[in-house]
Formats: C-alpha cells, sequence, structure tokens
C-alpha cells in the first residue's frame, strides 16, 4: 500500500509543504475463491490396463495425503509499533517542500501525523493530518503482557467482517513446539456483514522466552493472517549473579550454573559504560528522549 497525503503549512508568505509517502501496507492478501480449509485430504483413482491378449482390467485405488498451509501467499501482519516515525530535522527545497518515505506498520487503526515547520526569520507553523489504515475484513489476537511457563489460558481471537456479503471464516491457530494444544485448533465460523465474533484457542506453554503465536483467518473473499510475541518466564526460582570491574587486562569471570536449572532460560547481559557518569545517567535518558519518553 502507497498513500501520499499533502498539507500546506502557512507561515506568512511561506508555505511548507509536507509530503508523507507511506510504503508497505496492513492487512493480507485478497482472494476472489471459495474458502480454504487445510488439513488432511482423501483422494480417489481409477487406472485401466489393456493386454495384447483377451483380457482387460481395471482397477480402483484411495491414497491420503497431508495438507499444508490453505494459502501460502497470505501475508503475516507482524509488525505493531507504537511510534511508527520519526525525523527531528526535515529540510524543505526553496519551494517549501520536502518528502518522506517510510514502511506502513502492520497495525489496523487511525495514526496521528503532525508536523512542525519554522521559516528563517523564526515564523512557525503546525499541522496534524489522520491516516487511517484499514481492510474489510481481518483478525487479531490479544495476548499479556508475559505470563509462566507451564500456564493455562485460552487464546483469544476476534474476527471483523466488514464486508458487504456473508461469508463462512476458517480460522486456525498455527501450531509451534513451545506450547501444546488443549483443545480445537481451528474454527468455523458464519459472520454477517459488519458482524464482529470471537474465538478462543485452549492452550499450555511449555516453552521460556519470547514466543510467537500466530492466527491464520481464511474467508470466501479475503485472507488475514496476525502474529504476536507472548513473553514467557521461566517456572522457577531465579538466581542472579553480578560483577562490576573495569576494562584493562584480559578477565575471566565464572558464573555457577545451578544443576537443576531450566533448559533455555539463562540470560547473560553484558553493559559497559565509558564512565561512572554515564552509568548514573543511564535511566534519565530513556525519561527525556522522544518520542518514548
Amino acid at each position: 500500500m502507497k498513500i501520499s497525503i499533502m498539507r500546506p503549512i502557512v507561515l506568512g508568505i511561506i508555505t511548507a509543504v509536507i509530503l508523507w509517502n507511506v510504503i508497505g501496507g496492513c492487512g493480507g492478501k485478497s482472494k476472489d475463491s471459495a474458502i480454504f480449509f487445510p488439513g488432511p485430504g482423501t483422494g480417489t483413482g481409477t487406472g485401466t490396463s489393456t493386454g495384447t491378449g483377451t483380457g482387460t482390467g481395471t482397477g480402483t485405488g484411495t491414497g491420503t495425503g497431508t495438507g499444508g498451509p490453505a494459502d501460502p501467499g497470505v501475508r503475516v501482519r507482524t509488525w505493531f509499533p507504537e511510534t511508527l516515525f520519526v525525523e527531528p530535522s526535515l529540510i524543505t527545497d526553496s519551494a517549501g517542500v520536502a518528502v518522506v518515505t517510510f514502511d506502513m506498520a502492520d497495525s489496523i487503526t487511525d495514526w496521528r501525523l503532525t508536523a512542525q515547520a519554522s521559516a528563517n526569520d523564526g515564523r512557525l507553523g503546525s499541522t496534524t493530518e489522520a491516516l487511517r489504515c484499514f481492510q474489510d475484513f481481518f483478525i487479531d489476537i490479544s495476548l499479556p503482557v508475559e505470563m509462566t511457563q507451564h500456564d493455562e489460558f485460552h487464546v483469544p481471537c476476534v474476527i471483523y467482517n466488514y464486508l458487504s456479503a456473508d461469508q463462512q471464516v476458517f480460522v486456525q491457530l498455527s501450531c509451534a513446539s513451545w506450547f501444546t494444544s488443549i483443545g480445537p485448533m481451528d474454527h468455523i465460523v458464519d459472520m454477517s456483514p459488519g458482524e464482529v465474533k470471537s474465538v478462543y484457542f485452549p492452550v499450555r506453554i511449555d516453552g521460556v522466552g519470547s514466543k510467537a503465536l500466530t492466527v491464520y483467518g481464511y474467508g470466501a473473499f479475503m485472507n488475514d493472517a496476525i502474529s504476536r510475541v507472548l513473553r514467557i518466564i521461566p517456572d522457577g526460582e531465579p538466581v542472579t549473579g553480578t560483577v562490576s570491574t573495569s576494562l584493562g587486562n584480559a578477565q575471566n569471570i565464572v558464573f555457577d550454573i545451578p544443576p537443576m536449572h531450566i533448559p533455555d532460560a539463562d540470560e547473560c547481559i553484558i553493559k559497559i559504560y565509558a564512565g561512572y557518569v554515564t552509568q548514573v545517567i543511564e535511566g534519565v535518558e530513556s525519561l527525556v528522549k522522544k518520542p518514548y519518553g
């Protein structure tokens, strides 16, 4: 998707025009065919054989196969930033026009674009525009900030059908090694125009770390897929070791890992500071810098 927005900023006798070129896109690949149902399938076949003698024979056979993803072309939405783009210093040309290009996020939402401008003689101007990222059919999953290993919970999936026609939607949770399904992995949902429905996928968490959870939605007219990251903390007691030293000659730092440690739960963080003052103001920077502070 490419979106261009032009809005003049009047600065007395100077007009600055900011042009946003948004490249990328939100949403999956549209389809005009019927709904896809992935999974195992069966088939039948008929064969004939003819010899040079007086007999003929026919035979039938059946076979089974495992189906893959219903549509490999479905685009999985994975990027959901809070702040999409920041340009602190954008210089216009002699006509007061500047162009910026950036990738569009995968969020289905309304973005707020804000521009501020100043002339050489000190005059100021600003503008705010709305940029809508939307599609007529999409799904969404809502996950907690973090969970604990061995937790059991129902993954909520919300289905939005803003198409003008009824459609049957097939929703499927993608398998992964870090969780175990304890209920249905797919649902078939009948959707009316403008209707919103929810389905749930019960799972038990086995792994630790940051893991991606992916859900596919296949409709009669459009498809969508979304993947969000869930942080899983180990089901155990944390054991922390800290060492502070100065860089100089080669040093060997040894940490003893408990023999009963949880696999894949070990973490090592190394921070190198230019001086003691840098360490003191480490947390201050995150409080004052834009756009996060």
